[in-house]
């Protein structure tokens, strides 16, 4: 899964139970399934499905096939939310079932012996408040799309039919859906049939799926889709899209085929015969690998006014790699997830250095590496991790936060490091023929590697697998002239913590000095470290962790001519950005160094990195260099240099900025005028804005940029605007980032306009989005806005979506809370 937000997921571990009578009463309190307690082996789920949309309502039959692992077997338990169960039978027999809110109990005609294979039919209503979601045509919204489409990770599958639903056991599905005849249905595997019903004017579509996988990864997705088709390796490609992008399928769709071909070649060869891609309404993160049929979020959609400064590689890449990792060998808990999403992070990583080279490569690890070091870890600060004692599961890549994307993809960086590339690549192999069709732990991994290339790696798993935190070094050296040495002090200084202590690593270091060069992989061992280096000469340069393959954080003072020579010489894009960044702190002796890459540095972000610089330089002087860069030829480049150009107010720059923001043929350039012409306060800034908030663009970006730049206008007129944009309509799709900056910008007015902003809070809190919902019932919280708790308590009392429900009843409480 690829996620913007994630989810807690809290597994509840219970001694295994002696009666139906003791399951009964502690099920009252939560689901009494989990791997200690499953006590069969789930086959295969068959399900007939029909659906009302107008009540949001699940028709189901289901017939449940397993095998018991235990003899006198007598009562199955499912997992079942929001489900209301009306029959059971098993060969045609009645059987009397119960259910509490978390499961359904099955009382079975007789004891049965293990092995036994034991088939189950079930009717139900489902109503899901999570799991399943509906979205339709309305008097509110009447050109909303007809969209159903589930979402099962972590553990919301329960919502619409019955199965054991964690990840430790695998079985097979068949989806057979009946929908009215203008509408498709997605689901995994194979289609094995399609039946038009004219009678009824409907179609009934049967999806089976043979392959093993956990029962997250079962989907279906209901809408009015364009399904183009290509091959690869004899495989199936569906591309599901709404039809007016049947035409641009390219753009997001149409490297898939060189994805599966590089991952074939690296992992193994895909191991099904189908793989869809499929946008939907309003999904939840960024997408889901269902087996053989990945959900996507509609930000994918994108057009040539989003390119490069939007890459759907990122995502496509990413949710194709865990088809493999996720699907094929699946986490057996949520504790070792990190064998999915570092995985499907890291081999989306390898794509890039495949199919762009290793500067995108490069660059692509700096980014997540950065990603980690500051955003990440604010969600699980590291002083409050407490190492497993005797217990192998990751204390920093399972489940508490989104630190498996980033941190985890950097562990795999640095074990292919220690390994070598073609050690790594056969052990992976090994890893992935070993256990396919399985569930694996970290263990398993870890075994799989060093099997495959006979060394221990228990050091390297211990401190960053089954450890936290990352090593922090002050860097220094000295030249001695005398004896022709380099000595270089490396000291960590990182603070010691109970999941924290001394790294124990290899770094590679490079010194230049003339024409000698000189490369070594040095390995630290202790708090303090010095080493020596054969040099014939004064170094021009000195570099540690040249090519970053190491997740760390490096305090290598280094004087103006040092990080001249690094920025020009230097054949590695990181130490010319770090170079570029480092430059700015020596003002303007550094202006024309930086100007010089913008006209000769070949990699972008160089360039980006020094406009960077210059703006914090700041000045008239930087002037000529910025505007120079708002007409690079990369469009990533010229988004920083035009909003750079908000701290220059000069007449001709607002002509610049009115012609970007009218002209450009990208989206994000054009944002990015927005943004400048209203933070640089420019002459007639406010109606420019507000006729700029008509255009539409990928992601919303112009209008978020312009809700950005009136903030800092300044001009109360905007709270108006904002009230307007906080409506649903504006923002279908891609994650509602413009509600946001729509809220963002009212917030900023509250202290002078107070009630025009509360206005607009109560307003977002009525969004058909549930993450609008929750932060406008946030900043009702922040403001104190006891006022709209009449509001607030309604909206809150008719939630329907379970993940948004707890967060607007704390919000009620807080309100309630504050004295008046």
């Amino acid at each position: 899964m690829f996620f913007s937000y994630k989810r807690k997921l809290t597994v509840c571990i219970f001694l295994l139970l002696i009666s139906a009578v003791s399951i009964k009463a502690q099920s009252e309190k939560g689901s009494v399934l989990n791997p200690l307690t499953r006590n069969y082996d789930q086959k295969n789920v068959k399900l007939f499905l029909s659906f009302n949309a107008d009540s949001n309502e699940v028709i189901g039959r289901e017939e449940f096939t397993f095998s018991p692992l235990s003899n006198s077997f007598d009562t199955l338990i499912l997992d079942a939310k929001t489900i209301k169960v009306s029959s059971v039978k098993m060969n045609g027999t009645d059987l009397n079932f119960w259910q509490t809110k978390e499961n359904t109990f099955i009382k079975l005609d007789k004891n049965y012996r293990r092995g036994d294979s034991l088939t189950v039919e079930i009717n139900y209503t489902a109503f899901p408040t999570d799991g399943l979601f509906f979205f339709k045509p309305s008097k509110e919204f009447p050109t909303m799309r007809y969209n159903i489409w589930s979402q099962g990770e972590d553990t919301d599958n329960r919502y619409w039919y019955l199965a054991y639903d964690l990840p430790d056991d695998k079985l097979t599905s068949e989806i057979i859906t009946t929908v009215p005849d203008t509408l498709t249905v997605i689901s995994n595997g194979k289609l094995i049939f399609v039946n038009e019903n004219e009678n009824s004017r409907t179609k009934t579509f049967d999806w089976k799926c043979d392959y093993p996988h956990s029962n997250y990864l079962t989907s279906i997705i209901i809408g009015d889709y364009a399904t183009l088709k290509d091959y690869v390796r004899g495989v199936e490609l569906d591309y599901n899209v709404p039809r007016e992008w049947a035409d641009k399928t390219d753009l997001f769709y149409g490297r898939t085929p060189q994805m599966i071909e590089f991952y074939s070649n690296y992992i193994a060869p895909y191991p099904y015969n189908r793989y869809a891609q499929t946008t939907v309404q309003d999904f939840e993160y960024g997408g889901m690998e269902n087996i053989t049929a990945t959900t996507l979020n509609m930000r994918l959609l994108e057009g040539e006014s989003a390119i490069p400064n939007y890459k759907p590689d990122d995502l496509t890449a990413h949710e194709l790699a865990h088809q493999w990792f996720g699907d094929l060998l699946t986490c057996k808990t949520f504790d070792h997830i990190w064998l999915n999403e570092s995985f499907a992070t890291y081999f989306t990583d390898l794509y890039y250095l495949h199919q762009f080279g290793k500067d995108e490569f490069k660059f692509l690890r700096y980014s997540e590496n950065l990603l980690y070091l500051t955003d990440e870890i604010k969600e699980q600060p590291l002083d409050s991790i407490k190492a497993y004692q005797n217990n192998f599961i990751p204390v920093e890549l399972g489940e508490t936060a989104n630190k498996c994307y980033e941190r985890g993809a950097a562990v795999l960086n640095m074990l292919r490091f220690e390994l070598g590339d073609k050690a790594f690549k056969k052990g992976i192999q090994s890893y992935v023929e070993q256990y396919q069709y399985k569930d694996v732990t970290t263990e398993d991994f870890k075994n799989a590697m060093e099997k495959s290339t006979g060394k221990n790696l228990s050091w390297f798993f211990n401190e960053w697998v089954y450890g936290a935190g990352y090593p922090e070094f002050n860097v220094s050296y000295k030249y001695d002239e005398q004896n022709k040495k380099v000595y270089l002090t490396v000291e960590q200084v990182q603070k010691q913590l109970p999941a924290v202590g001394i790294f124990n690593m290899h770094v590679p270091v490079e010194i230049t000095a003339g024409k000698n060069l000189i490369k070594e992989n040095i390995h630290i061992t202790q708090k303090t470290n010095t080493f020596d280096f054969d040099c014939p000469q004064k170094p021009d340069m000195v570099l540690f962790n040249k090519n970053i393959p190491d997740l760390c954080v490096v305090n290598f003072p280094k004087s103006f001519d040092e990080l001249s020579y690094q920025l020009q010489y230097d054949d590695d894009i990181i130490g010319r950005m770090e170079a570029a960044d480092s430059l700015a702190a020596f003002g303007e002796n550094s202006i024309a160094l930086l100007k010089r890459v913008l006209v000769r540095d070949d990699f972008y972000a160089v360039r980006l990195h020094a406009v960077q610089s210059l703006e914090k330089i700041g000045g008239d002087s930087v002037f000529s260099a910025i505007m120079l860069a708002a007409n690079d030829n990369d469009s990533r480049v010229q988004e920083e240099a035009v909003k750079a150009l908000a701290k220059f107010p000069q007449k001709d720059v607002e002509n610049f900025l009115k012609d970007k923001l009218s002209d450009s043929e990208n989206d994000y350039v054009k944002g990015a005028a927005a943004f400048a012409i209203g933070a640089g306060k420019m002459q007639g800034a406010f109606d420019i804005l507000k006729k700029a908030l008509n255009l539409d663009s990928h992601r919303n970006i112009v209008r978020r940029y312009a809700f950005d730049g009136l903030k800092i206008l300044g001009d109360p007129r905007a709270v108006q605007l904002a009230e307007k944009y906080v409506d649903y309509k504006y923002s279908i799709g891609g994650m509602h980032l413009l509600d946001v900056a729509a809220l963002n910008c009212a917030k900023s007015f509250l202290s002078n306009h107070r009630k025009e902003v509360i206005t607009v809070y109560n307003k977002a809190l009525q969004n058909y989005y549930w993450r609008t919902r929750i932060y406008a019932a946030k900043l009702l919280v922040d403001a104190k806005a006891k006022d709209s708790l009449p509001l607030l308590k309604k909206i809150a009392s008719e939630e329907q979506r379970d993940i948004a429900k707890p967060e607007l009843e704390s919000a009620v409480k807080k309100l309630e809370g504050l004295k008046n």
